[in-house]
């Protein structure tokens, strides 16, 4: 779908392309699609960041926990069973298992909140090196750090929905 069509579609259509773009959390996409037209993918992106942003901690908070833990075996969104495939993630060994399970439950521990990393063109061993660095952050630090990853992650799953007036007019 390019931005223009984006911008000419029924809401429920709009939901539909944008739904997983955040975790989970289709407050930000309702919010977002009222504010159309979009001159472009740049700017409907911007405008889902600051609905993030000028959310309430509480909001932000459970983004982040909406989010699954990296390298588990248990059930999540398709997103992010492809994006951890990308990464090799769903074929740990047991020990490379219990190793990501040992770190995901100390980050746990520590920060209340699940490890998030936009995995997109990265080994299985610089995602855990990330978590081992990430782990000395402090709590406003990491939150931080948490928020910005899941901005990277919504930029790549919507570049993969909506093409921007530029792309589509080169297509052409």
């Amino acid at each position: 779908m390019s931005i223009e069509d984006f911008n000419q579609a029924s809401a429920s259509e709009c939901e539909k392309c944008l739904d997983g773009v955040f975790e989970s959390s289709p407050w930000i996409m309702k919010q977002a699609i009222v504010f159309r037209p979009y001159p472009s993918l740049h700017a409907l992106f911007d405008r889902m960041v600051t609905i993030v942003r000028e959310s309430s901690i509480e909001n932000q908070l459970n983004l982040i926990k909406a989010h699954p833990k990296l390298g588990t075996r248990n059930r999540m969104s398709t997103e992010s069973t492809e994006e951890q495939k990308t990464a090799c993630l769903n074929q740990l060994s047991d020990d490379e298992y219990n190793q990501f399970l040992l770190m995901n439950e100390q980050y746990m521990t520590i920060f209340g909140f699940p490890f998030i990393l936009a995995i997109k063109g990265k080994s299985k061993q610089e995602i855990y090196e990330d978590m081992e660095t990430r782990l000395q952050h402090n709590q406003a630090e990491e939150f931080e750090c948490a928020l910005k990853e899941i901005f990277t992650i919504a930029s790549f799953r919507l570049k993969d929905r909506i093409t921007d007036n530029l792309e589509s007019k080169q297509r052409t």
